[in-house]
């Protein structure tokens, strides 16, 4: 079976970096997937993107205060269902520990 790259933008969304770090490996955690990479889409960011091979086109373009979401995960669908779980827990979250600003 191979393997899929599921990529998505929030713009001028921010979210704390621990955050962001805690929500990836809780994800990166799942059986059927390999890496997620939750951050935002400074150029910093996009390079470790490149350099590991999960840069996608959709990410290129995103800018520093973009949130950026890559799962790559044993099927489209999989990776799609990943990502849609990354963003709810992202946005549905616990308001007290939660750190979310439009920018």
């Amino acid at each position: 079976m191979g393997k899929s790259v599921i990529s998505n933008v929030i713009p001028r969304t921010y979210h704390d970096s621990v955050r962001l770090m805690q929500v990836s490996k809780e994800l990166s955690n799942l059986d059927s997937v390999q890496r997620t990479f939750i951050a935002m889409g400074t150029d910093a960011n996009k390079r470790v993107l490149e350099q590991i091979g999960l840069l996608t086109d959709v990410i290129k373009d995103a800018g520093a205060n973009d949130l950026i979401f890559v799962v790559e995960a044993k099927s489209k669908e999989i990776g799609k269902g990943t990502l849609a779980k990354a963003e709810a827990l992202l946005t549905k979250g616990d308001k007290k520990t939660q750190t979310i600003m439009q920018v």
